[in-house]
């Protein structure tokens, strides 16, 4: 859920279902490119392929009021951001936010 192009994340990527309210992450903190990208392929794509990533500050998501709680499955650096409100233009509002604050990075070719 991304535009290369327009090199951004979409707001879709934020938007919490009803039957799953929080968004999966990974904490990368400290973590050098290739550590990064292959938790991407370990943990995220399965048999598809990596394709981008968004990074983005834990500090904006704790702007908005939401949470980042560390589920350490199916690693441990995994996480939900949860905490999003029951109002649906709120929740759009924040999502919104948060893909704009998104850094996109696509893998390297080598």
């Amino acid at each position: 859920m991304f535009s290369v192009e327009n090199s951004r994340v979409k707001v879709r990527t934020f938007l919490p279902s009803p039957s799953v309210p929080d968004i999966s992450v990974y904490r990368v903190d400290d973590l050098d490119e290739g550590a990064i990208w292959q938790i991407g392929y370990d943990y995220v794509a399965g048999s598809k392929p990596v394709l981008a990533r968004g990074d983005l500050r834990a500090g904006i998501v704790f702007d908005y009021g939401l949470q980042i709680t560390p589920t350490e499955e199916p690693h441990p650096r995994h996480a939900n951001i949860d905490g999003f409100p029951t109002d649906g233009l709120k929740t759009r509002a924040i999502a919104l936010a948060l893909a704009e604050a998104c850094e996109l990075r696509v893998p390297s070719e080598t």
